[in-house]
């Protein structure tokens, strides 16, 4: 294949043809800007995967169709643009200005929209599955029949918000302001409402079975709690078997809670209180419970595989028989708790603190040990070389 070399444009392609002439390999140059986005939409181009431009400026622009999947837009506006049938599958736009843009039907699964002003928008029929919309602004905005399965949107505003037929299930809204958000018809199934104030909502219709919710939320009056089978978590609750899988519950008192045999998997309850909680074999699978106060918990026989406890407080906690394989323990304080004959395979115990902690029995396979404290009231299992491990022992 010969080359003009008096062609130096950047955006020449190089196409790369194969012997069987069915490979084509593309390598035109990534646009840098929005004007050179805009020009070549017009040129007919459609894909812009994986573009990163900061503070980019698309107002009133037509992207309708666009493919800007894992794009980096932070800071982005694009008020009032036509956005219809785009997709921004996992793209990042955090505090993007979207007001009054037109993004029905969207793809936008994955979407990372925390902060972005979103007011008077319209989102119909588009999916936000697994979205991130913490303290976005939703004013006015039209999400009628929108996958919001599993979004993140707490601290956001839906205040007007139409979210007729909308799909909640599993979403975060703690904290969240709903005043006369019309949710008829809406699936809220395994929701989280704890903070939620939901007096003026309209809720024709809304089902919300398996949701949950504390004291602090409030319901229109006459609204059947009962009736809609959800679960009411606070401190000192028998919450035993419960089904709380994905559930937003960072920052909650659950003080004293029977949790023993709950599904817990993948719940946020990051700097959740769970102070002497019981959680006796209770699941706890890939859990984000970063900086929780687990000061006495009991998680006897529990399952906390690949779950995240990086800088949590364990004083006095018993982890005996439980299974720890990849979960991450790093910072954590483990003085005077008990992991005897616990599994941790390839768990991170870095820098966490285990004086006067048993460790009797543990299962050890590339488990990380480094910089890990302990001292003389330590029971370290046997095979474990701390010195080889590269943990400090303390003077006193």
């Amino acid at each position: 294949m010969e080359l003009d070399r008096r062609k130096t444009s950047v955006e020449l392609g190089l196409t790369i043809l194969l012997s069987t002439g069915f490979l084509t390999i593309s390598c035109a140059r990534q646009p840098s800007s929005a004007e050179d986005i805009l020009r070549r939409y017009h040129s007919g181009d459609r894909e812009f995967s994986g573009v990163v431009i900061k503070d980019a400026r698309f107002k009133g622009a037509n992207l309708k169709g666009a493919l800007l999947k894992f794009a980096k837009l932070a800071n982005a506006d694009l008020g009032e643009a036509n956005l219809e049938s785009i997709d921004l599958v996992e793209a990042k736009l955090r505090n993007a200005d979207l007001h009054g843009a037109n993004l029905k039907g969207a793809q936008l699964s994955g979407i990372d929209l925390s902060y972005a002003n979103l007011e008077g928008a319209v989102l119909t029929e588009a999916s936000l599955w697994h979205a991130k919309l913490t303290g976005a602004i939703l004013k006015n905005a039209k999400l009628e029949r929108t996958d919001l399965t599993f979004a993140k949107l707490n601290r956001a505003g839906l205040q007007q918000a139409n979210l007729r037929g909308a799909n909640l299930q599993g979403a975060d809204l703690q904290g969240v302001s709903l005043f006369g958000t019309d949710f008829t018809g809406a699936r809220f199934e395994r929701t989280t409402l704890i903070d939620v104030r939901l007096e003026r909502a309209k809720l024709e219709g809304a089902t919300f079975s398996g949701s949950i919710y504390n004291r602090e939320t409030r319901f229109p009056e006459g609204f059947d709690i009962a009736g809609q089978y959800m679960v009411k978590v606070g401190p000192g609750m028998n919450l035993s078997n419960a089904k709380l899988s994905h559930t937003g519950l960072q920052g909650v008192n659950l003080v004293n809670t029977k949790l023993m045999h709950a599904d817990l998997s993948s719940a946020n309850l990051k700097n959740a209180k769970l102070k002497r909680a019981r959680l006796k074999k209770a699941m706890l699978i890939l859990a984000d419970l970063t900086g929780a106060d687990l000061t006495q918990a009991v998680f006897s026989g529990a399952n906390l595989g690949s779950a995240n406890l990086s800088n949590a407080n364990l004083k006095g906690a018993k982890l005996d028989h439980a299974n720890l394989e990849y979960a991450n323990f790093r910072g954590a304080d483990l003085s005077g708790a008990n992991l005897a004959n616990a599994i941790l395979t390839k768990t991170d115990m870095r820098e966490t603190d285990l004086s006067n902690a048993n460790l009797v029995g543990v299962s050890l396979w590339k488990t990380e040990f480094t910089g890990a404290k302990y001292n003389g009231s330590t029971v370290l299992p046997a095979g474990l070389n701390p010195g080889k491990s590269a943990m400090r022992k303390l003077d006193h």
